[in-house]
């Protein structure tokens, strides 16, 4: 057993380091696939709402339009975890296809918008597959 001091709500503690503490480490780390999945529907369905509300502002200059193509990239981010984490759930490893599906799922919302917004969300969205999958490795 080892006594270690943290600060939790201002407050200093003293935690004693067993066995039970290293579960509860694994309960605080990442959300699990539950939540992350739902998180992540519930965030592209509200990202993919305000672009639809906001797409004659996102196509009225230049910098909108892209700036259009990154929000689309984003929400290529978040379906490719939505639909990683439904496979995961069925212990399906994700691949190439999931991913051309949440790439064609935000290019065609980026349609939408104007045709520069799908050149660059597909840029966009290499370069975020590019940091998940380096990340994903690690």
């Amino acid at each position: 057993e080892v006594n270690s001091n943290y600060f939790w709500g201002g407050t200093l503690c003293t935690a004693v380091a067993t066995k039970t503490v290293k579960i509860a480490k694994t309960k605080i780390g990442l959300p699990a696939i539950g939540g992350s999945c739902f998180y992540s529907f519930i965030l592209s369905c509200i990202l993919f709402s305000g672009i639809q509300v906001y797409k004659e502002f996102l196509a009225s200059s230049e910098i909108l339009t892209v700036f259009g193509g990154f929000t689309n990239a984003v929400l290529f981010m978040l379906l490719l975890t939505f639909i990683g984490n439904i496979e995961e759930s069925f212990r399906i490893k994700t691949s190439w296809i999931e991913v051309g599906v949440a790439m064609g799922l935000a290019c065609l919302s980026a349609s939408t918008i104007h045709r520069v917004c799908i050149t660059t969300c597909f840029i966009f969205s290499c370069g975020i597959l590019y940091e998940m999958n380096k990340i994903s490795n690690a």
